[in-house]
């Protein structure tokens, strides 16, 4: 049996299934959430309006990959 509990989930119909430990928690506006890598975590907040990235749970980030996100939740708050 396969571990997946700390995986990402968030791939591209066309992508096959991400291998990346899932190090960012992802919040929609109706306060579901989800955990992705940070890679399908900025893609996603892309695609998703009003979105944001739960901080206080959200670990292990080096500082391109926070400044990614952080830009990718400004441009979902202007969705």
């Amino acid at each position: 049996m396969t571990q997946t509990r700390f995986t990402c989930i968030l791939t591209k119909a066309d992508e096959s299934a991400c291998q990346s430990y899932a190090r960012v928690t992802i919040v929609d506006s109706e306060g579901t959430s989800v955990r992705a890598c940070p890679h399908h975590a900025a893609a996603a907040l892309d695609g998703i309006t009003s979105a944001h990235v739960d901080w206080a749970d959200s670990k292990g980030l080096n500082q391109w990959e926070r400044k990614a996100l952080e830009l990718s939740e400004e441009r979902s708050k202007l969705g």
